[in-house]
C-alpha cells in the first residue's frame, strides 16, 4: 500500500516540477502545491489501509463461544426412560 501511495505521489509531483523547470511557477508555490500532494496522499494512503483492515476482519473466521450453562439448560432429559 505504502509503495502505491509512494508512486502515485511521484506522479502527481511531476506536473510541478515542469511548472518549475519551464519558470512558471516560483518555488513557493511549488513547495505549498507540493505539500497539498503530500497531505492527500497520506490520507488517501489512511483511509484505504483502515478500509483494507475493516475489509479483512469481517472476512475472518469468529470462534464460535461455548456457554456450558447454557448448553446444560437446552438439553432435556426424560427420566422416565431410563427405568
Amino acid at each position: 500500500m505504502r509503495r502505491l501511495a509512494a508512486t502515485i505521489g511521484l506522479i502527481l509531483l511531476a506536473p510541478i516540477a515542469y511548472l518549475v523547470v519551464t519558470g512558471e511557477l516560483t518555488l513557493t508555490d511549488a513547495a505549498m502545491r507540493a505539500g497539498l500532494v503530500l497531505t492527500a496522499v497520506m490520507v488517501v494512503t489512511f483511509v484505504g489501509r483502515l478500509g483494507l483492515e475493516l475489509v479483512a476482519r469481517s472476512v475472518e473466521a469468529q470462534p464460535l463461544s461455548v456457554d456450558p450453562a447454557r448448553r446444560a439448560n437446552d438439553v432435556s432429559v426424560d427420566e422416565k426412560a431410563g427405568l
